[in-house]
């Protein structure tokens, strides 16, 4: 059966050929048609509804035997649309299929705003959808929104875009913040980069300006950095040659963008100085906040590698049938009044999903958690309280802010994994003293924090004792909106919520050698942590317990955000003798006939034991270090819709004998949720004090 071309033909080529010959790679069928007809992209596609068949674009007939037949002989547009048909895909190869070609309209959550999709419907299913682009000195321009990735990173060119983008922010976001009237006061140290062949150290002593912050990862010594004994070399000259090439294309780049002043850990902060750490550790938070602009290596995996690489045309993508970028010719309609001949542009085509993607597993653009310095828990709190940010991706350079994520020179960037915190927090303090009340937005804000710690929590952190510490900045930050006590990564006001975190997954982590915090903190753990329970958080049911006292002890009491070495825990509390770790994996079985579950130990029969008790929940692990535990004790905390959440403790082994055998330690947690049977185990549970380590 021949291929039916509709007659669709695009009105400005009159109703003949404007163009006769195909370009190579396009087979004469399809160039006589939906090229002709600009692949649909100027007549809106409308996907079938209630019956109605899929309509607008460019419509075309033709089966999978002449697909196949044309695409093996070079066609791309024929190779493309094959690529979306599975193995067993109905109708027969000779059975007719009708074809609809063009744009949706323009994509939402992305930048640039506009970019157009392309759209493939095949017997009104949905087979293909790409967005388009072109490159800004194509013919297509004028027609396409959306450009080609900036690969030359570090070019001057490709700087001043990101000064454009920059620039734009500051002056036209009105959701980000401006810059102050009068500017902020600079941190202690300072690069000056104003001759990138003569870096030196400055002592700001108290004055205001501009100035760029780097984050990185370090991934390595870097022997040098400032020392007690180089500091006054380093205010005179730093010797280039001596810089890791990370920290060089930070000052590079700092110069372009048309400032002079960089701030750099590894040189600001003086290394070997207790003091001098401490004391700059506290400012972390005014550090980035202030930057005019904070400079991240995203695509550096150490601090030799620098970040102004070009880089690659097209990076790999996890799809195995698709090329990240399907080149195809696009005829330019002629201008208006113009009769002259047609132009033939080029644009590209790349997927965002196709039919024989694996079920929620869709063509991935980009994933910013590939990057290394997404994976380093210091540099999480740098890029959120940064308000302004270029980011150098591996496939790009980036500008981040409140508004909006883009790749500089307009180029395609799907927000959808972006993730930010509320505006609010940006707000300068005597602005947030006139917000008496939060309203609907506290929660909002909780849920900012239950993000934070869920994103920080997966994240390595090299020297255990800053597990606090590098979250210590937003933690301030948080402060001075929730005004209550920070408790080892709690919140005094929500701790009967707080201590609800979980980790449901990868408890095969051991517990940290060193102590880090009491055991009913998230710092005490290693692994990703879900923060808090939904029902608690959502503010509906009812507290079982409340909090008697919580104190901490703070290793220095000038970082009130930082390392702990203490902690303390009293909940007037049900407290409910518990066996789990039995024959069935996470259950958790309440114990009728024993007095303290600690005489259970691991050589007893665990078939008869789950034969003689209850079952009341499922229980997580915090770490497999406990899993020989068998006998503990369950802390109800909340209860919601007949559901019971709370916490499992041991006895804390290491008390001192003074303690009487009644100090704990958290070793997981516990809800009711597809427990057999209601909670009416709870009823008879007399409250008492526990005390949790």
């Amino acid at each position: 059966m021949g291929t039916q071309i509709s007659l669709m033909i695009c009105p400005c080529c009159n109703g003949h050929d404007a163009i006769e010959r195909p370009p190579s790679k396009i087979c004469e069928t399809c160039w006589k048609g939906l090229f002709m007809a600009h692949l649909g992209l100027l007549q809106k596609v409308h996907p079938s509804r209630g019956g109605d068949q899929t309509s607008g674009g460019f419509t075309y007939r033709t089966t999978w035997a002449e697909v196949a037949s044309r695409a093996s002989e070079g066609c791309r547009w024929c190779q493309l649309v094959y690529a979306t048909k599975e193995e067993e895909e109905e109708p027969g190869p000779d059975s007719p299929l009708r074809i609809v070609v063009g744009s949706q309209g323009c994509l939402q959550n992305c930048t640039p705003k506009g970019t157009q999709d392309l759209s493939v419907f095949i017997d009104d299913t949905l087979h293909f959808i790409g967005y388009v682009y072109t490159t800004a000195d194509d013919s297509a321009a004028q027609y396409i929104v959306a450009r080609n990735r900036v690969l030359d990173v570090g070019t001057t060119k490709s700087l001043a875009l990101a000064k454009q983008s920059l620039d734009e922010c500051i002056y036209t976001h009105n959701s980000c913040p401006r810059p102050l009237a009068l500017p902020p006061f600079l941190p202690t140290r300072l690069i000056d980069c104003s001759n990138v062949a003569h870096p030196r150290l400055i002592a700001t002593d108290g004055t205001r300006g501009s100035y760029a912050a780097l984050s990185y990862v370090w991934g390595e010594p870097q022997p040098h950095s400032t020392t007690v004994s180089n500091l006054e070399t380093y205010l005179n000259f730093i010797d280039p040659e001596h810089l890791p090439q990370t920290i060089l294309d930070a000052i590079h780049t700092t110069h372009e963008i048309g400032l002079d002043y960089l701030w750099a850990d590894t040189l600001c902060i003086i290394q070997d100085s207790p003091e001098d750490k401490g004391r700059e550790l506290s400012r972390m938070r005014l550090v980035y906040r202030d930057a005019h602009v904070t400079i991240i290596a995203a695509s550096a995996r150490r601090v030799s590698e620098g970040f102004l690489q070009e880089r690659p045309a097209a990076p790999i993508t996890g799809h195995s049938t698709f090329l990240r970028d399907i080149t195809l010719p696009f005829l330019c309609p002629p201008e208006k009044g113009h009769s002259g001949e047609h132009v033939v542009g080029e644009l590209r085509v790349s997927p965002i999903w196709t039919y024989t993607d694996p079920p929620g597993q869709p063509s991935v653009q980009y994933n910013p958690n590939m990057e290394p310095v997404n994976d380093r828990g210091w540099c999480m709190q740098e890029y959120f309280m940064s308000p302004r940010s270029l980011v150098f991706a591996s496939h790009t350079l980036q500008f981040h802010c409140q508004t909006a994520v883009q790749n500089i020179g307009s180029a395609y960037h799907d927000e959808e994994r972006r993730a930010r915190l509320p505006d609010v927090l940006f707000l300068q303090d005597e602005d947030l003293q006139l917000i008496a009340d939060l309203g609907g937005d506290e929660w909002q804000l909780r849920e900012a924090w239950h993000m934070l710690v869920r994103d920080y929590t997966r994240r390595s952190i090299t020297v255990p004792g800053d597990k606090l510490v590098a979250l210590g900045g937003i933690a301030e930050d948080m402060h001075r909106i929730f005004r209550t006590q920070y408790l080892a990564g709690l919140w005094r006001d929500t701790l009967l919520a707080d201590l609800l975190w979980s980790k449901r997954v990868r408890s095969d982590i051991p517990r940290p050698r060193e102590y880090r915090a009491p055991s009913w903190s998230w710092a005490a753990v290693d692994g990703q942590v879900e923060a808090g329970a939904i029902s608690v958080r959502s503010g509906k049911g009812l507290h079982l317990a409340h909090v008697v006292t919580c104190d901490i002890t703070l290793k220095n009491a000038e970082i009130p955000y930082g390392e702990v070495i203490a902690g303390k825990l009293t909940l007037r509390s049900p407290v409910v003798a518990c066996a789990w770790n039995l024959k069935t994996p996470n259950l958790l079985y309440r114990i009728d006939s024993l007095p303290d579950p600690a005489v259970i130990t691991s050589t007893d029969d665990d078939e008869e034991l789950e034969v003689a008790m209850e079952a009341i929940g499922i229980g997580y692990i915090d770490s497999d270090d406990d899993e020989g535990v068998k006998g503990v004790w369950a802390v109800p905390i909340h209860w919601s819709n007949n559901i019971v959440a709370g916490l499992i403790v041991d006895r804390e082994h290491s008390q001192a004998p003074a303690a009487g055998g009644k100090r704990f330690r958290r070793i997981g947690c516990f809800n009711t949720h597809a427990a057999a049977g209601p909670v009416n185990w709870l009823r008879d549970v007399p409250l008492v004090n526990i005390e949790i380590v």
